[in-house]
């Protein structure tokens, strides 16, 4: 087997090929830094061992042995303090929380940069130019890629001093990228600045063009698209991200590609678009796998089950959940994704009639973290999806108000828009109608989220079914019936058309109701969904 297949199948999860894979490097790549680095003559020669330790560890980073890197940039590092090559020192450490950054060690990459801002501090004769980049890339690390650091917005202030009065510069690009980031990315909306943070972003992208500096362009569109989403602009979400495309190809970057993917599985999405979004998913996890990112490729794991589960494509969102649990054990990470894995699950399982199994699947990964604390309304999103699919309405309740708390941007504020509509209409509960619905539709119209504008219909136009408002039942029922047949979302679907069956009933049009249960029936038994399948029975 060539090095090339070795490389593939390892990424596959092959243990033995992962082996020999590490065996030919260590053989064929190391030998020479080895000779050098283990020689007790060559090893009292600080410029070979420096020599050869960096030429280790970048043989090292190309086959993902990101462990062994860091010890020969460690070495490296001791070799140039014995020199007294300060300079050299810092480009190492900083060589060493850029490491950390591609093996997909988030926390560990905050302390080894901040590690180098210290040393970079230390220095007699040192640089605005270092300090800011340093500065730079912690504020990047807290924003753009989501790593909790309370210094952030410190640290990208502090850059843009250092760099005070050079806009131009190409550091202060790049900073106020981050700025723009951080005036909105995990920030509830009373604390954010939304056109702040647009301008700040498309003047980095025009200075950007202007210095040809793709890598910037492509991290300023980002920014945009990000806020665009924030904000609920899905299609302008969408739109920005594709200008990126071109600008993505031209770089080759393997971090641009996976981010800008990632993104249009996210903007697809969001708009219902599961086919385009599960396509641009599955290529999030092939890079991440193929770069070796696999924290990464296990949030794309999830992140295609959970596009799945929406789409009522509940088998290969288990297929998704049963990789993530095979990859997280196989690893042994343990990462908050997992909890996302475990809701999943457990509400599929709910919806195939085993709630027992749903509540298992859902306790055993309640442990885990959410990951950043902006994203804490994540916990009570996922207990309203259980619960409500379990039929536990009390416990769905509960999590919905504290949901309606910890919601505080437009995005979130959605999800559990779309929440209260859910519940509503499985509980009956019209008091979120009245409190919730015209906001609910107002919001997935304007965003263009069409599961969602379809589920605020189904609960808005069951309300006024349920008042005897039978005109306006029809209208808001027979949008959603459409929207769910555009989506060909089934689940959702068989739900809108056994509620529009109780309103064909209350017009005396029994055969119409009829035929709409028998369609509902049909995709029930074809998605096992066991107990909407009983109860369609029942009414027919």
């Amino acid at each position: 087997m060539t090095e090339a297949e070795l490389v593939l199948q390892a990424r596959r999860g092959d243990d033995a090929a992962w082996a020999e894979l590490i065996r030919l490097h260590q053989e064929a790549v190391f030998r020479l830094a080895y000779l050098h680095l283990a020689d007790p003559a060559e090893a009292e020669d600080a410029e070979k061992t420096l020599k050869y330790a960096r030429l280790a560890a970048g043989k090292a980073t190309e086959v993902f042995a990101y462990d062994d890197a860091a010890r020969f940039l460690e070495q490296a590092r001791a070799a140039a303090e014995d020199l007294d090559r300060p300079q050299e020192q810092l480009e190492l450490l900083e060589a060493l929380a850029d490491l950390r950054f591609i093996a997909d060690t988030r926390e560990r990459t905050l302390r080894a940069f901040e590690d180098a801002v210290q040393f970079w501090k230390s220095l007699p004769g040192a640089t605005n130019v270092d300090g800011a980049r340093l500065y730079r890339k912690l504020g990047e690390i807290g924003t753009r890629w989501g790593v909790h650091n309370p210094k952030t917005r410190e640290h990208i202030m502090e850059g843009l001093r250092l760099l005070e009065g050079a806009p131009q510069h190409p550091e202060s690009i790049k900073l106020m990228i981050a700025r723009a980031f951080d005036l909105f990315r995990y920030r509830p909306e009373a604390e954010s600045d939304y056109r702040a943070a647009e301008e700040s972003a498309q003047e980095a992208y025009r200075l950007a063009e202007a210095a040809l500096s793709l890598t910037d362009m492509s991290a300023a569109l980002d920014a945009l698209a990000s806020l665009y989403i924030t904000t609920c602009d899905f299609s302008r979400a969408l739109d920005t991200t594709r200008q990126r495309i071109p600008i993505v190809e031209a770089l080759n970057d393997p971090q641009e590609r996976t981010d800008l993917a990632r993104m249009l599985a996210w903007c697809h999405e969001y708009r219902g678009e599961f086919a385009e979004a599960l396509k641009y998913g599955g290529q999030v996890y092939e890079l991440a796998t193929r770069y070796g990112r696999f924290r990464e490729s296990l949030v794309a794991m999830v992140d295609s089950a959970r596009q799945s589960l929406l789409w009522d494509r509940w088998d290969e969102a288990e297929r998704w959940c049963a990789l993530h649990v095979e990859t997280a054990g196989r690893l042994g990470l343990e990462h908050p994704s997992a909890r996302g894995v475990g809701a999943i699950r457990a509400t599929i399982s709910a919806f195939r009639g085993d709630p027992e199994r749903a509540r298992a699947l859902e306790t055993e990964t309640e442990s885990f973290a959410v990951g950043h604390p902006g994203n804490a309304w994540l916990v009570p999103y996922l207990r309203v999806f259980v619960a409500l699919a379990c039929g536990d309405l009390e416990r769905a309740r509960t999590a919905l108000e504290e949901g309606l708390v910890l919601a505080n941007i437009p995005w979130s504020k959605l999800q559990f828009l779309t929440h209260a509509m859910r519940f509503a209409w499985q509980a009956e509960d019209w008091g979120y109608v009245d409190r919730l619905g015209r906001e609910a539709l107002d919001l997935a119209r304007a965003s263009g989220a069409r599961l969602e504008l379809a589920l605020a219909c189904r609960a808005v136009g069951a309300s006024r079914r349920a008042r005897a408002q039978p005109e306006e039942a029809e209208a808001l029922l027979t949008e959603a019936e459409a929207l769910l047949r555009t989506l060909d979302c089934r689940f959702e679907l068989g739900r809108t058309l056994r509620e529009l069956a109780l309103l064909r009933r209350a017009q005396g049009r029994a055969n119409d109701a009829a035929r709409l249960l028998q369609e509902a029936l049909t995709h029930f038994e074809a998605l096992r969904a066991l107990p909407d399948a009983e109860l369609t029975r029942e009414l027919l």
